[in-house]
């Protein structure tokens, strides 16, 4: 497994922080940016005003902000549905947490770092815990050098903004009305800090980007002896298939984050009958996974009057097999109710 990072810098960044306490005057809709190092722009969310977790969510260009957007609209129920937008998140973050919710090599090595610096450790939520949030994969601790860079400096930043704003109101710093949060659409001006020197800030604005949704490419089927099967098949009842994510973390390696399982759930729409196909790794195998549709669909012994979905990702992945074997593919605003029952159902059992 690949070492998380723990630096001197990002410690006494988090200590800094957690000292100036920013929730107390920044709520998570106050999005501001923070030019980078490296060249990009950081979107900052202040998490803690509702007192229930604290810390500082940092979302790298306009590919994570979208990440942001989409968490604004996650719904806890169904669970399938909350999970899938859980691992498509991909963020970030310095929390603040008790003790008991720290790594125990972790734990010690902040302890040290407090006792050399004669810092104290709150007794409340004083733990800086670095998570880092990549789509597919299990929440994981941070291993990657230019994530620990730019969480330093957006650290470093937001306790300079919390502590301008303890004699300053937020309209004069660049934000809106109290809960205004970004929308999809973009536009939103936000505040723009620009390093100028040690905890030296340039003041600028910037328009929020807006939502960038993920691109799915379309998976090719190419097994003329599948697909001409799948067409001499009699009609049958139509099919919903979606993909989903198991709800139970796998490793590929030793040395990798924990990805979760993809899956595609296929119910019969008048039946019922569930088949989960998964691919030959715990990553989709499009043309794997295509395939054994294709035998699941002759083992059943009839082609299905049409497959219905929800979405780009299963939509892509099934188009052009839909195409090869004769089969109609509608896409739905949402899955039938049928297929939401089993889904619910499976994840329990997955």
């Amino acid at each position: 497994m690949e070492k998380n990072i723990l630096t001197d810098d990002m410690l006494q960044a988090a200590f800094a922080l957690r000292k100036q306490e920013p929730w107390n005057v920044l709520g998570d809709y106050n999005i501001f940016a923070v030019k980078l190092s490296c060249g990009e722009t950081g979107y900052c969310s202040v998490m803690g005003e509702a007192g229930i977790m604290h810390g500082l969510g940092l979302y790298v260009g306009r590919k994570q902000f979208s990440s942001y957007l989409r968490s604004l609209t996650i719904q806890k129920e169904p669970h399938y549905e909350f999970l899938e937008n859980i691992t498509s998140l991909d963020y970030i973050v310095c929390s603040f947490d008790a003790a008991k919710d720290i790594e125990a090599n972790d734990k010690k090595r902040i302890r040290e770092f407090s006792q050399q610096t004669n810092q104290t450790i709150p007794r409340k939520n004083g733990w800086p815990n670095f998570i880092k949030y990549k789509p597919n994969h299990a929440p994981w601790r941070m291993t990657d050098k230019q994530d620990a860079q730019n969480m330093t400096e957006a650290m470093r930043a937001t306790a300079f903004l919390a502590s301008y704003m303890t004699e300053h109101p937020s309209e004069n710093v660049g934000f809106g009305p109290e809960g205004d949060y970004p929308g999809y659409h973009g536009g939103k001006t936000a505040p723009l800090l620009v390093p100028t020197g040690e905890e030296r800030y340039e003041w600028s604005a910037i328009q929020l980007p807006a939502f960038e949704d993920e691109e799915y490419p379309m998976a090719r089927f190419d097994n003329d002896i599948m697909a001409h099967r799948v067409k001499k098949l009699p009609m049958g009842q139509p099919l919903c298939c979606r993909m989903l994510h198991m709800r139970q973390p796998a490793l590929t390696d030793q040395h990798s984050t924990p990805i979760y399982p993809q899956l595609l759930l296929v119910v019969g729409k008048e039946d019922g009958y569930a088949t989960p196909i998964m691919g030959k790794d715990i990553n989709i195998d499009a043309e794997d996974t295509l395939n054994k549709l294709g035998e699941t669909i002759c083992d059943i012994g009839m082609r299905p009057e049409g497959i219905e979905t929800a979405g780009d990702k299963t939509y892509n992945l099934l188009k052009h097999f839909c195409e090869r074997c004769g089969i109609p593919l509608h896409k739905k605003k949402k899955m039938d109710e049928t297929w939401e029952d089993v889904a619910t159902y499976m994840y329990t059992m997955l």
